[in-house]
């Protein structure tokens, strides 16, 4: 604007009137008449000073068009800002939305009661859920607990017929996923009062016990051989008698032993199609005909009366069987599993207890004695015994995890928490386990 008045101006000067020298004072000097040279001139003054004020006005507009991206871009931050301000309150309604369906029902026991054909799985809660089996084949199964917490660890389950068994949460739901190591029946059952899980699996595949009978009868029948060579000597043996000296005796024991395995194979089909009150009644019959020697089919009847949900009958054939056979083991943690599941850890260290086998032999007999110390509420014996299972191997995350337990019972904290890290550092923890020992691990954090 300024080159613009400068330019008036300057016009203003060019086009001023001369005074007449000697004019008098208010006597007005006359004008002389405009010539066509002085009007072209005047012209092309006028039309650069138009220019100029067109080309300034363009300046201006371009100036005003560079500033508007300027103006967006400090808008968006400020509307980023905005943003950023509503996120938190947004994730504090998500917060107060979680904390308002936090699950109230919890998994505060898991418990496995081992056969010689399988065994079952017991999860206890502290109130009903809704329980669902999702996928189910002959080798796994996967059972989900909608809004349902862990508060407890998974048990030993080494033994011959289950592979793994994992915990896992997400989206609210608890995730149970039990993996077999050969073909295998599942049968799943609720409870009320308490409410409870029993998942029973039964072994499709024949036992290995087939194998040393099968070796014994070919050994009865080896012994027989060596009468040969007395009926040869015989001139003109009749074939009747050859025959009876050679083939009666071995046979006869043979088919006696088939016969019985049969039987007992039809037994574990009828358990494997769901069928649970025939093969109840043909292992009672199995157990009759053998009353002192059926250690395979009482264990195998035991499970399937938990499984019918039959507590007492099975306690009563427990108490029986251990009275024949004190010794078998697997009886005992039968027995045991049962006894803590109605909350008598005073009877399982008593039967426990009795002539233990060495620790190398069945680590899992002496955690569930571990087990049955801590629900008494004797958590230095308990520490005791998890202690003797990790000396002996050391890459058992349940057994840390006990062990923490025990110790933080026992008001010995850091030992607890050293505890809960060796067993999050073993890379097999399950999820479940994993989540229990941090929880733990954030309470004594303030201890």
């Amino acid at each position: 604007m300024s080159l613009v008045n400068d330019m008036l101006r300057d016009l203003e000067k060019r086009n001023e009137q001369t005074t007449v020298p000697g004019a008098k004072a208010g006597v007005q000097a006359a004008r002389s008449e405009p010539t066509e040279s002085n009007q072209s001139v005047r012209y092309l003054l006028w039309a650069i000073g138009i220019l100029a004020l067109v080309a300034t006005g363009w300046l201006l507009w371009q100036d005003n068009l560079s500033q508007v991206p300027e103006s967006k871009v400090v808008s968006k931050p400020v509307t980023g800002a905005e943003k950023t301000l509503q996120v938190p309150a947004t994730e504090n309604t998500e917060e107060r939305t979680t904390a308002a369906i936090t699950p109230v029902v919890t998994i505060n026991e898991v418990l496995w009661a081992h056969s010689e054909q399988g065994g079952d799985l017991v999860v206890r809660l502290d109130g009903a859920a809704d329980i669902q089996v999702l996928s189910q084949d002959e080798q796994v199964i996967t059972v989900a607990f909608d809004e349902v917490a862990v508060t407890t660890s998974l048990p030993n389950t080494d033994n011959s017929i289950v592979e793994s068994l994992d915990l896992t949460t997400e989206s609210g739901r608890t995730l149970m996923t039990l993996v077999a190591k050969q073909r295998s029946h599942f049968a799943v059952r609720v409870q009320q009062n308490p409410s409870s899980l029993v998942l029973g699996i039964v072994s499709l595949e024949p036992p290995e016990t087939t194998a040393t009978e099968v070796a014994s009868a070919h050994r009865n029948e080896s012994r027989v051989d060596p009468a040969k060579p007395v009926v040869k000597p015989v001139e003109k043996p009749s074939p009747v008698v050859e025959s009876t000296l050679t083939t009666v005796k071995p046979v006869t024991k043979s088919l006696r032993k088939e016969s019985q395995q049969q039987r007992f194979e039809r037994a574990r089909e009828l358990v494997s199609q769901g069928r649970l009150q025939q093969a109840k009644d043909q292992l009672e019959k199995l157990i009759a005909a053998s009353p002192t020697s059926a250690q395979r089919e009482r264990s195998l009847l035991a499970s399937v009366l938990i499984s019918m949900g039959e507590q007492a009958e099975a306690q009563r054939l427990l108490k029986k069987s251990l009275q024949l056979h004190g010794e078998n083991r697997i009886l005992k943690k039968l027995q045991s599993r049962i006894w803590l599941q109605q909350s008598e850890p005073a009877k399982v260290i008593d039967l426990l207890t009795i002539s233990p086998p060495l620790l190398s032999e069945d680590s899992e007999y002496f955690e569930l004695l571990a087990g049955s110390y801590q629900q008494k509420g004797e958590p230095d014996q308990a520490a005791r015994i998890y202690y003797q299972l990790l000396k002996y191997n050391s890459q058992v995350p349940r057994w840390w995890v006990g062990l923490g337990y025990a110790l933080e019972q026992t008001q010995r904290f850091p030992e607890a928490m050293t505890a809960y890290q060796n067993g999050l550092k073993i890379p097999s923890i399950d999820s479940g386990l994993k989540n229990y020992a941090r929880q733990r691990m954030f309470a004594l954090a303030d201890r």
